[in-house]
């Protein structure tokens, strides 16, 4: 069984990945977010939960809904 720890890093590296194919720095990114850099940063390296609302603002950001980035996250190695 997948613990909690494990989901939260998983999504940070599946969002850290999808940023980074985009070519687009934690900045920027998080400024077509509308969340603040230090908090995209913690989300990235699994240190910060993120709540459902922020997701949907990173998933829209991406082009993604939040189904096909649950896809993605679940099939990531």
């Amino acid at each position: 069984m997948i613990t909690k720890t494990e989901i939260v890093s998983k999504i940070g590296e599946v969002i850290r990945e999808l940023r980074l194919e985009r070519n687009l720095s934690q900045e920027e990114f998080a400024d077509q977010c509308s969340i603040h850099r230090t908090y995209l940063g913690c989300i990235e390296r699994g240190e910060k939960v993120v709540t459902i609302n922020t997701l949907k603002k990173i998933t829209d950001a991406l082009g993604l809904t939040l189904t096909q980035f649950f896809k993605i996250t679940e099939s990531h190695k």
